[in-house]
């Protein structure tokens, strides 16, 4: 409980989210009672993302390091997995119209 504290630092919010809601795995780990594993980080990880507390996330990844390049190449390899959404030839179209009819708004007719 002393290490989740020290994460949370001044934020009674996260002091509560983080006592009421994290596995009891979970707590051991943050207080090295049990030791830290890859799946317990994850976990913890994106709890603290959850939190939307950036100083806390990168607390976190400084505490451990050894499971954040794991954690990093996971993600890209899921990321690689899938293909981003991608525009039709018509939507590129409809985008450079919309564009070209911006600026010649505010910059007259003869702008392109």
């Amino acid at each position: 409980m002393r290490n989740i504290r020290k994460i949370a630092g001044k934020s009674k919010d996260l002091l509560y989210r983080a006592i009421f809601c994290l596995s009891g795995d979970a707590k051991e780990a943050t207080d090295h009672k049990i030791p830290m594993t890859q799946e317990l980080f994850e976990y913890l990880f994106d709890f603290y993302l959850d939190m939307d507390d950036q100083r806390i996330v990168m607390k976190f990844m400084g505490k451990y390091p050894q499971f954040v390049d794991a954690y990093v190449k996971r993600v890209e390899e899921e990321l690689s997995k899938t293909e981003p959404p991608g525009e039709t030839p018509e939507q590129a179209e409809a985008r450079w119209q919309k564009l070209c009819a911006r600026i010649r708004e505010r910059h007259g007719e003869d702008a392109i």
